[in-house]
């Protein structure tokens, strides 16, 4: 079935008394109503699944040590693995033995998975590091000093980067479905064009050098984390709308 054949069936769903639709980002929701599949009353909006923000509580950055770039989420070529992999390797001369990138999250079967073998040709476990799935990510953030995750994947709004943002890390990501919903570009973090290693690079090096900039940005980021991605927030919504649906 084509798109637009998807967006009429249900959009025939929908259309219906007690039908409530439940979005997570500005772009799924603004294609659903230019294409009349909801109308206006019938939205409620929660920018993710939200997240506890006393677990995930604010942290400053590390103050010893080499500048910790970290990445989050499965092994699949549209998250950007390989843009942040170029990206690395373009600031390598320079900044090799200060920074170093971890590359957290597991492999994946689907055609677009980056493979072992890719990984461990390009990660040499010092510079940059690939550290399989984890069980200990809030860990990880808090040793961390920027989030990189340059995503072309159509996201709902990653988890990843509603995690850096409440422990408080700037972040960098692409100017793209869900994650524009995370990051406003310059206040807590860039947005950059997707598939673009060397924009990638120049973000990066701008946080590295400006420990006061990360720190501004981080705090920024713990604000709006606080503002929209609390996990009672998201509840409160659906218990509102099932108390509604229920009458």
């Amino acid at each position: 079935m084509t798109t637009r054949g998807i967006l009429s069936a249900m959009k025939f769903s929908n259309h219906r008394s007690g039908v409530k639709v439940i979005f997570q980002n500005n772009d799924d929701q603004d294609i659903f109503l230019a294409n009349n599949v909801v109308r206006p009353e019938q939205i409620e909006f929660t920018k993710g699944s939200g997240i506890n923000l006393e677990e995930y509580s604010y942290v400053d950055e590390p103050t010893d040590g080499t500048i910790n770039i970290i990445f989050t989420a499965r092994m699949v070529k549209e998250k950007g693995i390989i843009d942040l992999i170029e990206a690395a390797k373009i600031l390598r001369t320079q900044y090799e033995g200060n920074i170093k990138f971890l590359l957290c999250g597991r492999l994946t079967p689907n055609k677009s998975g980056i493979t072992e073998e890719y990984l461990h040709k390009h990660c040499d476990g010092k510079y940059i590091c690939w550290l399989g799935e984890r069980n200990d990510v809030k860990q990880l953030l808090e040793k961390s000093h920027i989030m990189a995750f340059p995503s072309y994947y159509r996201e709902g709004v990653p988890k990843s980067l509603i995690e850096a943002s409440a422990i408080g890390r700037p972040i960098i990501t692409c100017d793209s479905v869900g994650c524009r919903d995370v990051v406003d570009d310059g206040i807590n973090g860039f947005l950059i064009k997707p598939k673009n290693p060397q924009i990638l690079a120049d973000k990066l090096e701008i946080l590295i050098n400006d420990k006061a900039l990360r720190r501004k940005m981080g705090e920024k980021a713990r604000e709006k984390a606080e503002h929209e991605f609390s996990i009672q927030t998201v509840i409160d919504t659906h218990l509102k709308i099932y108390n509604q649906l229920s009458k």
